[in-house]
């Protein structure tokens, strides 16, 4: 599934992706995290309601159900633990290792940009067999503003030695779409179940092998 029309810029040379439900199937768990850590410190939440924040930072999501940040470090923490205890269970969508495989294989250099904190990330990363793929990782703990500003994609961008018109950025949220917009990169929507964006990315894509076939990459 792709927007009619759309093409990847011929002056691309990488990816920046995001993690959580772009590569990663961990949106359930990391909403679960949050639905620990809420629930811990006296606050109503349910992970359902908690699935589409994810994705965002941490203080966002923290205001969006206590109603400040004054709780964030203590949340943080618990989220982390809950992270931990469960990093084991996390797994690329299928199609993942091997899309990776040949966007490497074609001379592209792969970044991601999650607002997860880049221990965590790295965790995540090796638990689901894809470290070896990434050639840059920002996490939110590296940039002063996250989502949906554009600071955490810029980065990557840039610890790819990329300019923002050299760069595809890959995100499966419109916070993901909004940054890209902003700098100037071409953005890849991922939808692999209902969802309604408000924002409209430049191509629309099932899963990464649809983005081989944007880069004009033989699956």
């Amino acid at each position: 599934m792709r927007m009619s029309g759309c093409a990847v810029p011929k002056g691309t040379r990488g990816i920046v992706f995001d993690m959580d439900g772009t590569l990663l199937d961990t949106v359930a768990l990391v909403s679960s995290a949050w639905e620990f850590a809420l629930r811990s410190l006296g606050y109503s939440a349910a992970a359902s309601d908690i699935e589409p924040f994810v994705g965002l930072p941490a203080s966002k999501i923290a205001e969006a159900f206590t109603g400040s940040s004054s709780s964030l470090m203590e949340l943080t923490n618990l989220r982390a633990s809950y992270l931990e205890e469960h990093a084991r269970d996390v797994r690329a969508f299928p199609e993942v290792p091997a899309a990776l495989e040949r966007i490497r294989r074609a001379g592209l250099r792969i970044a991601i940009a999650t607002s997860i904190p880049s221990k965590m990330a790295r965790l995540f990363l090796e638990s689901a067999g894809i470290s070896g793929s990434v050639d840059a990782l920002v996490g939110g703990d590296n940039v002063e503003r996250g989502k949906p500003e554009p600071d955490i994609f810029l980065e990557a961008a840039r610890r790819l030695s990329l300019q923002p018109r050299e760069a595809v950025v890959v995100g499966d949220r419109d916070y993901d779409v909004i940054p890209a917009k902003r700098m100037g990169s071409f953005s890849v929507l991922v939808v692999r179940k209902s969802y309604c964006p408000t924002e409209r990315p430049d191509a629309v894509i099932a899963d990464l092998m649809g983005l081989l076939e944007l880069l004009g990459i033989r699956r």
